[in-house]
């Protein structure tokens, strides 16, 4: 049996026809779904025209999928864990800041001035407090630690135990069949993790104009965060008084087993010049006082959360739902 070319569409409720000889449906319009894509996309760029037309003849279907779509992201709002931002504001130690002018009569033999790029040290303690050194001063606070890491701390036994993971599992036939990379095996936290922690969520912004530095984290638990921003920067400056303790003593050590040795009158001058300066730089970290980060008050958690971003969510899950059902419009559009 042959199929004859027809002027008029057969089944008109439905508006297909069949081209002679070639089998092709086509709408009403005369497009197959390759032509509809080709007006539809001319040169890489979308036919409003066309695009508009497809949204008019599918209206629910456009409709219903964008409000899905809203529906979606209004869930993972209401299921999302909320994060709070919590900033610790900082500045270069001030040695002046002792009551009486002692260590403001040290400061200025030692050379220091008394604005906030004063301390010189102050660079350096920004450059450490997200890398291996501060992960070694706070590794053994075990308050700190397991704030970093609540999903490895059981409150019930009071000890760090593996997590229950699906996914370790699977990672490590990959690593080890895939990738052939030895198992990643679980162990309490230590300072390599501490580590990446530090270099993943805390961010150091700082301030050019007035030499103020914010340490911000961003946690689902802003209450104990405020406690480990403190205890980090206490951590961190106490680490940096320690070293320049050990440093002085060492040369103060040093010059005064020199002193002893030596009868050259110049030489015997330079040395106790020296001496002297260390003796002012121990004198200056010994003082109970901030060493090289000052905080400027307590730290101040954002009012509303900063992750996830609602008006983001919600758009992108517009856009993605009109997406979805355009799509869906057109396929049923080339098939009319």
């Amino acid at each position: 049996m042959m199929l004859r070319k027809s002027s008029r569409p057969v089944g008109s409720s439905i508006g297909q026809r069949i081209d002679e000889g070639c089998g092709v449906v086509t709408n009403s319009n005369g497009d197959t779904p390759t032509r509809l894509r080709e007006r539809l996309v001319r040169h890489g760029t979308v036919d409003l025209a066309v695009a508009r037309r497809i949204n008019r003849t599918h209206w629910a279907t456009v409709l219903v999928a964008t409000g899905l779509g809203a529906i979606a992201a209004s869930t993972y709002l209401h299921l999302a864990h909320w994060k709070y931002s919590v900033r610790l504001y900082i500045t270069a130690a001030k040695p002046t800041a002792q009551a009486g002018g002692t260590l403001s009569a040290l400061s200025s033999l030692a050379g220091l001035s008394a604005g906030a790029a004063g301390n010189p040290k102050f660079a350096e303690f920004l450059a450490a407090i997200r890398s291996p050194v501060a992960a070694e001063a706070i590794v053994k606070n075990q308050a700190m630690l397991r704030l970093m890491f609540p999903q490895d701390w059981s409150v019930r036994e009071g000890r760090w135990r593996e997590p229950r993971s699906f996914l370790r599992p699977v990672a490590n036939v990959i690593r080890r069949r895939v990738l052939g990379m030895p198992a990643e095996t679980w162990a309490p936290p230590e300072a390599p993790q501490v580590y990446r922690f530090l270099r993943d969520n805390l961010k150091v912004i700082p301030d050019a104009k007035s030499g103020v530095v914010a340490l911000e984290l961003d946690t689902l638990r802003p209450v104990e965060a405020k406690g480990f921003l403190v205890n980090l920067n206490e951590s961190i400056d106490d680490w940096m008084r320690q070293h320049e303790l050990r440093h002085a003593s060492m040369d103060i050590d040093y010059l005064s087993r020199q002193l002893t040795k030596t009868t050259v009158e110049e030489v015997r001058a330079a040395l106790v010049t020296n001496l002297t300066d260390q003796e002012k730089l121990r004198m200056l970290a010994s003082a109970p006082l901030p060493y090289v980060s000052d905080m400027l008050g307590e730290p101040i958690v954002s009012a509303t959360p900063v992750n996830p971003k609602p008006i983001p969510v919600l758009f992108a899950g517009i856009v993605f739902g009109y997406l979805i059902g355009f799509f869906i419009a057109v396929r049923k559009y080339g098939r009319r």
